[in-house]
């Protein structure tokens, strides 16, 4: 009896490629056919499991001429209402796991044209949500390294003496180039020699180049984005969740559906000694903030205007400390001659001015219409015609009376 095997081993590289050909055809045909028929009740066509602790049932692996068109899985939801791919996850590791290498392009790519949501999570009550957290540790994709030796190098590292002591892992293994083994596992760095080479705690187990590696203990710079929103140019930012701070370029606006809730909170750290509040303009200058203490602060003249609710006043002050005054105004210049008050008419002309001394001054030179005048008020003005200091007031009982100071 001659075993298929056998007979492979004896034919031609040209036969091999021919019976192969042969037998795909007898399997599959050259059209597409219907794996699982309607009434199939099987859960699934292929039914295996896997149990060792580590590799893959399927490995499929980019060669040197795959172009960017390519891909190792194509699925296609034609008809029906069949889905794609679906991952019952059950155990306590991951239902889907992609690892970007140092060097890789987009680790997960998503093109939406419908108006339903090109990513969708229903996260029922207890739910954990979305999690973004950086990790320290930066990974490149330039290493080499010589079997037997401890020396290792990366033009793009930038070793410093921080370095010294972290652990240095190689991440994966790229073809034939950098073999598992570049790097042994439990190696740290011994010596840093300059930005590019350093010396590792164990000798290289396989010679490699361009291997992707980590080192371990960098720290996550601030400005380091987590969630980013691009124009449709796909250069310009339009705002950014960044490790230190949040960093939106777009006009924002906050809409609360809470009515007993605050519609927007901003609350400083235990011990804040910074602004919890600083408004900029483009030059970065400050021009308005709200100090750790509560107190409002404009370096510039500011404007308060109720010019979109007319029905209130433009400022409202309100004290609750029994023994402090509402407002104080405070020259903070001690040659500073500008007014503490000035009340400017609808022509911003000033009528009236309390100076830098604290004297009240009034620039009214004609009487009050009677109307102007409520009960039990009083006011005065200057006839500066008559150089007289006049008076005019409104007694309880709604009659209007004077009187007046002759002035030399």
């Amino acid at each position: 009896m001659t075993y298929f095997a056998t007979y492979l081993g004896t034919v031609s590289s040209t036969e091999k490629t021919e019976v192969e050909a042969a037998l795909r055809l007898s399997v599959f045909g050259d059209t597409p056919f219907t794996l699982k028929p309607p009434g199939n009740g099987r859960g699934g066509i292929m039914d295996a499991k896997y149990d060792d602790t580590t590799g893959y049932i399927f490995h499929l692996r980019a060669g040197p001429n795959s172009g960017g068109l390519a891909g190792a899985i194509g699925i296609g939801t034609d008809e029906g209402l069949g889905g794609g791919l679906l991952i019952s996850h059950k155990n306590a590791s991951w239902g889907l796991n992609i690892v970007n290498n140092p060097g890789a392009g987009l680790g997960a790519y998503i093109t939406g044209y419908t108006a339903n949501p090109a990513l969708q999570m229903d996260l029922y009550a207890g739910a954990g949500g979305i999690k973004l957290q950086p990790k320290t540790g930066a990974g490149f994709k330039d290493g080499v390294t010589n079997a037997g030796s401890t020396t290792f190098t990366s033009a793009s590292a930038t070793f410093t003496a921080g370095d010294v002591g972290q652990t240095i892992a190689q991440l994966t293994s790229v073809g034939a180039s950098s073999p598992i083994g570049s790097i042994p596992a439990s190696t740290t760095i011994s010596a840093v020699v300059d930005s590019q080479t350093v010396t590792l705690s164990q000798a290289a187990s396989a010679s490699g180049t361009g291997i992707r590696f980590r080192v371990g203990g960098r720290p996550v710079p601030a400005n380091q984005p987590v969630l980013s929103l691009f124009d449709a140019d796909g250069t310009t930012l339009r705002g950014a969740i960044l490790y230190g701070f949040f960093d939106w370029r777009t006009p924002m606006k906050v809409t609360s559906n809470a009515t007993s809730t605050a519609a927007l909170t901003a609350k400083g750290a235990s011990g804040q000694t910074a602004d919890i509040l600083s408004i900029l303009n483009n030059a970065d200058v400050q021009l308005f903030r709200v100090q750790s203490s509560g107190r409002v602060m404009a370096p510039y003249s500011s404007l308060f205007s109720n010019a979109g609710k007319t029905d209130l006043p433009a400022m409202q002050l309100a004290g609750y400390a029994a023994t402090l005054p509402v407002a104080q105004f405070s020259q903070e210049t001690s040659s500073g001659t500008g007014d503490f008050i000035q009340m400017l008419n609808f022509a911003d002309q000033v009528v009236s001015r309390v100076n830098y001394g604290g004297y009240v001054m009034t620039r009214k030179t004609s009487a009050p219409a009677p109307s102007d005048v409520v009960n039990a008020e009083l006011t005065f003005w200057y006839d500066e015609a008559n150089a007289k200091f006049k008076i005019t007031a409104k007694n309880a009982a709604g009659v209007l009376v004077s009187g007046e100071v002759a002035l030399a």
